[in-house]
């Protein structure tokens, strides 16, 4: 029987193992960073209660682990004349070695033993925020991949929190920024483009709130209750 097929069947069961042991079904959700998620996302998912991210990554088997998978494409970035796909190399060639083991993944990008993070959209800016146990190791190892491409970037702050904005310069397209952020143990990863303004921004980092915020509805809540699910992830 081919190996993945069997190393799938072994990820399930041990992901249905720990999900099973998190805590009890609710439709009670209460995640004080979904009141920066503005009501009319297109887009929404959430871990809303901790995952244990390190139990589940220690029992993976390491067929399922693809620390090998993303080596063609990375090989052919770096055959590319360009800067930006250069950097993109480099982010997966860290993506890549910090799958060698868990301390190497939360040295890389900082984090903890559990998982919270969510998915969403302001406007038309894609929006990932997830917790962190060390706020400089994820925005340390953007800076390296961009110093050692050519990566432009700059570190701003707005309103006490601090972000870099990682100048992306394609064709066609002015003002586009890979925006990273940490702030209270959450680190934000978006995109700026000529389209979204200050107040998209300030509402990414969760500096402003939205007009109305997801947590304000009771759309969560319905969710749950309507697909029966555990409440500890939507989306």
């Amino acid at each position: 029987m081919n190996n993945k097929l069997l190393a799938g069947g072994a990820i399930a069961i041990v992901a249905g193992a720990l999900l099973y042991s998190q805590n009890k079904a609710s439709v009670d959700v209460d995640l004080p960073e979904l009141a920066y998620v503005p009501a009319d996302t297109a887009v929404f998912y959430g871990q809303l209660k901790p995952f244990p991210y390190s139990k589940y990554f220690a029992l993976m088997p390491d067929a399922m682990k693809g620390t090998s998978d993303l080596t063609p494409i990375i090989a052919e970035l770096k055959t590319v004349d360009d800067k930006n796909a250069l950097f993109l190399a480099s982010l997966m060639e860290k993506y890549q070695q910090s799958l060698s083991s868990y301390d190497a993944f939360k040295s890389i990008w900082g984090f903890g033993d559990d998982y919270k993070g969510m998915m969403y959209a302001q406007g038309l800016m894609p929006i990932v925020r997830f917790q962190v146990a060390d706020q400089s190791s994820i925005i340390n190892s953007i800076k390296q991949s961009a110093d050692e491409t050519g990566i432009a970037y700059t570190t701003e702050s707005l309103e006490g929190v601090s972000y870099t904005r990682f100048a992306i310069e394609l064709e066609g397209l002015d003002n586009f920024n890979l925006i990273a952020s940490t702030h209270n143990n959450w680190a934000t990863l978006t995109l700026t483009t000529a389209l979204s303004n200050d107040q998209d921004l300030r509402i990414a980092l969760g500096v402003e709130k939205p007009a109305q915020s997801l947590a304000e509805t009771k759309k969560l809540p319905e969710l749950i209750k309507t697909f029966s699910l555990d409440g500890n992830s939507v989306g």
